[in-house]
């Protein structure tokens, strides 16, 4: 990857920063966000397309996933916002959805898929961390496998997948 160490703590640096200014600290690492750099340059480069300045290619796909990832808070917390705003949902007094199957079913109109509603709702609505995400599937039988960090990433990128096939006005 990178190989002078003044490289890969610039980069490092550069990350955190960005993640620090875009507040997602609480929800990401810098790790989370070279991982998911790292695989976009595979596919570059399994694709013939050469990355002449590693450095700098890093530190714009770092950027970008950061932007992403921050559009797709930015839409979760939408979503909730509309959700508790609207009398459709009802609420308890810990402001959480009494009805899990309604907003799964609701969800489930767009997504088409049960598990991708699933992951919504725990981590839209439930407010979980990623690895309490993981757990929750694995307790319902919806995911086979052990808790991993590799799991971890797949259901991350199925919940990214799942949120783009939203309505952006989507109203609960």
């Amino acid at each position: 990857m990178l190989r002078r160490e003044q490289d890969r703590k610039s980069l490092y640096s550069f990350l955190y920063r960005l993640l620090k200014q875009y507040n997602l600290l609480h929800r990401y690492d810098v790790d989370d966000v070279i991982n998911e750099a790292y695989g976009r340059a595979l596919k570059q480069i399994n694709n013939d397309q050469p990355i002449h300045n590693l450095l700098s290619w890093f530190k714009g796909a770092g950027k970008n996933i950061i932007r992403e990832w921050d559009r797709s808070k930015k839409r979760e917390l939408k979503l909730r916002d509309q959700c508790i705003a609207n009398d459709t949902c009802k609420i308890n007094n810990d402001a959480k959805l009494v009805s899990q199957n309604d907003f799964v079913n609701q969800v489930n109109q767009y997504t088409k898929n049960k598990m991708d509603s699933m992951i919504i709702y725990f981590r839209v609505i439930d407010e979980l961390s990623w690895n309490q995400v993981c757990a929750q599937l694995i307790d319902y039988g919806l995911v086979s496998s052990m808790l991993s960090k590799q799991l971890e990433n797949r259901i991350k990128q199925r919940y990214h997948r799942a949120l783009k096939k939203l309505p952006k006005d989507m109203c609960f």
